[in-house]
């Protein structure tokens, strides 16, 4: 029994180290929006009155942790009636950026950014 358990810990250590920075910035079109994210069919941010800051272009940033591999990406902005995929493969830090094109449209659509580089903010 406790073999297992030694087991199962140092499985999930290794595991632990294989676990890559994803950094994920809500960017333009952004006006006191609901925002869920999901990675891999997980809830992992949801937030209530996002705004971009048209000084700088960025609403908010999150950062959490990925296995490296394929990974899917949801947004979903409730109060826009907004959702869209976002798949890719990550084994490096990797950075996604999000805005949303012609918000006040009825084209209004999610667009992805991925980066390998820091976003730059002024």
């Amino acid at each position: 029994h406790t073999l297992c358990a030694k087991y199962q810990y140092l499985v999930g250590f290794m595991e632990d180290k294989a676990m890559i920075t994803l950094s994920i910035h809500l960017q333009d079109g952004f006006q006191d929006d609901t925002v869920i994210l999901e990675i891999n069919n997980k809830e992992v941010f949801k937030e209530e009155h996002i705004t971009t800051d048209l000084r700088i272009a960025l609403a908010k940033g999150f950062t959490t942790h990925v296995s490296s591999g394929e990974v899917t990406l949801k947004v979903n902005v409730t109060t826009k009636n907004l959702v869209d995929n976002y798949k890719f493969k990550i084994n490096s830090e990797t950075y996604i950026g999000v805005s949303i094109m012609e918000p006040e449209s009825p084209n209004k659509k999610i667009e992805f950014s991925l980066s390998k580089e820091r976003f730059e903010y002024y």
